[in-house]
């Protein structure tokens, strides 16, 4: 993992190991970890196509039931975990508290092949991950498990960006242009990773729980993952100007 400024001054550098774990902390890509342990479950366990609409419990001490969008309700459960995401529809039987924008909000895109279609940006990433932080704005390049490259183009933005940047968000083309024109002044083998992507873009929100966010044991429901605390990483470090990663 590497970490710099917009003008590839590395601050910080950690190198691994092709055979062993320098921290102890292997990785692998979330499809794949998810599809090893469906694959461990008894046949069945998982229910398909049951989109959870929202949690009810029958008075204070009561059952709970589950409700779905297009399949009959379902109780009886001893134990309910919610690891729903950001925006679980669990969570409010446990807390009120819902998501805030962080104000910091971009773009994904994706490299195939990057050994191949982005020779240089591969070797930038250096089978790891790149981070590059400067005036309130981060490109990242991280290598994935089938050699591509995830890459993310960060800033401080409204709320409601979308609708004012003056470009279709989902758009390659415009996006790739408005990528040029934020980045103008970063070095060009940094922003080269938002032009050699494939002509596919996710525009991106980052939302966060409040810092220390915490609610009253509830009989039978808990929260994991990001129903539970979901984080603003990029927003820690972007909004804070003194920071080691955004000096430019």
């Amino acid at each position: 993992m590497a970490l710099t400024d917009k003008n590839l001054l590395c601050y910080i550098k950690t190198s691994g190991n092709p055979e062993k774990s320098t921290t102890g902390r292997p990785e692998i890509d979330r499809p794949k970890l998810r599809q090893i342990l469906f694959e461990s479950l008894p046949e069945h366990t998982v229910k398909w196509r049951h989109k959870l609409t929202r949690l009810e419990r029958e008075g204070n001490t009561g059952g709970l039931t589950l409700h779905f969008a297009d399949q009959p309700s379902q109780t009886g459960f001893d134990l309910i975990v919610g690891a729903d995401g950001a925006w679980s529809k669990v969570r409010p039987l446990l807390s009120e508290t819902k998501p805030i924008y962080s104000g910091i909000a971009g773009h994904a895109f994706r490299i195939p092949d990057a050994a191949k279609t982005s020779p240089l940006g591969y070797d930038l990433a250096n089978r790891g991950t790149l981070f590059a932080h400067g005036d309130g704005k981060n490109i990242s390049a991280q290598c994935m498990g089938d050699g591509s490259l995830s890459i993310a183009a960060w800033g401080r933005r409204p709320e409601n960006w979308r609708e004012q940047c003056g470009y279709d968000v989902y758009d390659a083309r415009a996006t790739k242009e408005a990528c040029l024109q934020e980045f103008a002044d970063w070095d060009p083998r940094l922003v080269s990773f938002t032009q050699c992507a494939e002509d596919h873009v996710v525009p991106r929100d980052l939302y966060m729980l409040p810092v220390g966010h915490r609610w009253n044991h509830v009989q039978g429901v808990t929260l994991i993952g990001d129903a539970a605390h979901l984080m603003g990483e990029y927003s820690r470090v972007l909004s804070d100007r003194a920071s080691l990663l955004t000096i430019s």
